[in-house]
């Protein structure tokens, strides 16, 4: 014999449909999470091609190979130009949204911004990116000379950290609050090194923390997503099936 479902009652009915504006909100703030993983792939390729350059062109600048010194700032200085490109022409946006409208195409787009009031805000984004890709790029020109390659991670930080707290309050509620994870670790490693709790032998490691900060801050909120997804599912009982968050 079957054991027939727990009924429900009203009261805890109405509970349930209380919740559901909030967690179908969160499931907005975390769905460009993939999307945004696959981007930051092809965004630590472009950021390789600039930071292994640089760092061996240091070393071919005072063994006195100028030839081999040329050829390396060339070719970091156009990898610079690719991901200033990629970052500032709106291409990485188009990526993101594809992959986005691709992914949730079985679940659905949520979107808790209007677009009049997203374009408002996107112009003082383009003015804050530009910036950005502005301070990196003088970053990466003065590396090796007057900022050594151990002081690169906390010299970026003073830039990177107030950036991304920007971003998430000013689009705010657009963007999940998991974002700040990005911010407060790298802040937390900038702090580390100025300690020298982190020894200088770990320069690379300092170097390219960023991009793991980043892939794990965008990891998180996929995960988050999930869960909320699943939340969603057992709250609404979707076609009347059980909820595998699937």
């Amino acid at each position: 014999m079957k054991n027939k479902p727990a009924e429900i009652s009203p009261g805890q009915e109405a509970d349930k449909l209380k919740e559901i504006p909030k967690w179908t909100r969160q499931y907005a703030q975390n769905q460009e999470a993939l999307p945004a993983l696959a981007v930051m792939a092809i965004i630590s390729c472009m950021f390789a091609g600039i930071l292994i350059p640089a760092h061996f062109a240091q070393a071919a600048y005072r063994a006195g190979n100028l030839a081999l010194y040329r050829i390396l700032m060339i070719v970091m200085i156009a990898a610079a130009a690719s991901l200033t490109y990629f970052s500032l022409s709106g291409r990485m946006k188009k990526l993101i949204k594809r992959i986005s409208n691709h992914h949730n195409n079985q679940e659905g787009n949520i979107s808790i911004s209007s677009p009049e009031a997203i374009k408002k805000k996107q112009r003082v984004e383009k003015v804050s990116v530009a910036l950005l890709a502005l301070c990196i790029l003088c970053t990466l020109g003065f590396l090796g000379t007057l900022i050594p390659f151990k002081y690169f991670q906390p010299v970026s930080a003073i830039y990177l950290v107030p950036f991304f707290t920007f971003m998430y309050f000013w689009f705010r509620p657009r963007y999940s609050s998991t974002m700040l994870f990005f911010p407060m670790l790298y802040a937390a490693h900038a702090i580390l090194i100025i300690m020298e709790v982190i020894p200088d032998k770990l320069v690379w490691f300092n170097m390219l923390s960023g991009m793991g900060y980043a892939f794990l801050t965008y990891a998180i909120g996929y995960l988050y997503n999930r869960h909320v997804l699943k939340k969603l599912k057992n709250l609404t009982h979707l076609e009347g099936e059980p909820a595998d968050g699937d």
